[in-house]
């Protein structure tokens, strides 16, 4: 929690602070991806529960004017978590995602290199999660969301054409979520709920701080630098 609020605040600062440099022009493709990760262990007296997953997001996008991106973006995502303990109800899960999202990204150049940005994108998902090797117990649920939120990063150009960045997903937003879901367990049949809801990210345990890449090609401008 701490270390998210400290990233914030360094955002804040440099976008405040910082003098623009160079701008990327109109014209230009921005090409990449997100890659994270998650590991987590819990043992207590009576269970061992371990959970991992990752995510892969390749994106693509056009600056519709100097600095300013246009595109969408795709996803996969991936999540295993394992309970052993005396119990025949539980087992281990496998939960697989898919989305979809459109979004524009607006850039600030900062010094040496460095850029601030803030992107809103309008996402759709979709999730399956299932109980594996428990002849017990039934369970399984499918989630759909819709969701508009907003994420800062910050990215450097190591030449004129690669840059790395840094950031937080959907750090606000606002969503509808749709759920369907057996388990024999609790309740015979299938259950389903939905609801709308507005959240954030900084205080919540399963949000993610990611590592991307992003290629740009920009289109020659001879009112424009380019980046270095």
């Amino acid at each position: 929690m701490k270390v998210k609020l400290l990233l914030a605040g360094f955002f804040m600062f440099t976008l405040s602070s910082a003098y623009a440099q160079k701008n990327i022009p109109k014209g230009s493709l921005l090409l990449g991806g997100d890659l994270s990760f998650s590991s987590n262990t819990y043992k207590d007296n009576s269970s061992n529960n371990k959970a991992s997953g990752f995510s892969i997001s390749p994106s693509v996008g056009i600056a519709l004017k100097d600095n300013l991106f246009g595109g969408i973006g795709l996803s996969y995502g991936y999540a295993k978590n394992a309970i052993s303990y005396n119990s025949p109800y539980y087992d281990s899960t496998d939960a697989h995602s898919y989305g979809v999202n459109l979004y524009l990204r607006k850039y600030k150049p900062l010094k040496n290199n460095f850029y601030i940005f803030l992107q809103g994108g309008l996402g759709v998902s979709a999730s399956n999660r299932e109980l594996n090797n428990n002849s017990v117990r039934d369970y399984s649920q499918k989630d759909l969301s819709v969701n508009l939120g907003i994420s800062p990063g910050l990215s450097y150009a190591i030449n004129s054409k690669l840059q790395i960045e840094t950031g937080f997903n959907n750090i606000f937003g606002i969503g509808y979520s749709e759920s369907k879901y057996r388990d024999n367990a609790y309740f015979t049949g299938e259950r389903k709920s939905t609801g709308f809801n507005a959240y954030t990210t900084l205080n919540n345990f399963s949000s993610q701080i990611y590592l991307g890449f992003r290629l740009l090609l920009q289109k020659k401008d001879k009112g424009t630098a380019k980046a270095s």
